[in-house]
């Protein structure tokens, strides 16, 4: 019996080279973060963040909040403030503005409590999740994408089932962990 191929997700190529190219630098740049190197990890995600939105890419907006965090902590608060919002403009424009405020209150609150703010500049206050949103089934998710090394919100990802979320900058499914 003949069995028919599944169809094709014409966003997800595995086997193209471009692709595997993209996701090793996205790999790379986390690399650079945790490593300390926030400077050039931050420089090469908003390389990757301008190609990313030159090809139209759904997941630029979170290229350029990465280099903005990036920035935030190589001390240059002017650019990385800078591109967090060019991030959260593109995901509003996208129509996603929960996650575009959420992100933005994560970020800037992890760079206010550590310090990284200008002076007088602050971080948005964070607005409590009204009961009964937020409250999943969804099984826990790795920390950390295996595919790319990014860290992993459980409550920024998009799910695509009940168990099964997809990597924000590679795309990659994540699978729940059984518990």
């Amino acid at each position: 019996m003949h069995r028919r191929p599944p169809f094709p997700n014409p966003h997800r190529l595995p086997f193209n080279p471009k692709r595997r190219v993209f996701a090793e630098r996205i790999r790379q740049a986390f690399m650079l973060f945790e490593d300390g190197d926030y400077a050039q990890s931050a420089a090469l995600f908003e390389e990757l963040a301008h190609q990313a939105e030159a090809r139209n890419g759904p997941r630029y907006p979170h290229f350029y909040i990465q280099a903005g965090r990036g920035y935030l902590y190589a001390k240059q608060p002017k650019k990385g403030l800078n591109l967090i919002e060019n991030g959260r403009q593109a995901l509003i424009e996208s129509g996603r503005d929960q996650l575009a405020n959420h992100l933005y209150r994560r970020v800037t609150g992890e760079a206010a409590a550590a310090g990284l703010l200008p002076p007088g500049v602050t971080a948005p206050l964070q607005i409590s999740t009204p009961p009964g949103e937020g409250e999943t089934n969804h099984p826990p998710l790795p920390l950390q994408c295996p595919a790319c090394g990014a860290s992993v919100h459980p409550d920024e990802v998009t799910w695509l089932d009940a168990s099964t979320a997809e990597c924000d900058y590679c795309g990659s499914a994540l699978r729940g962990l059984k518990g």
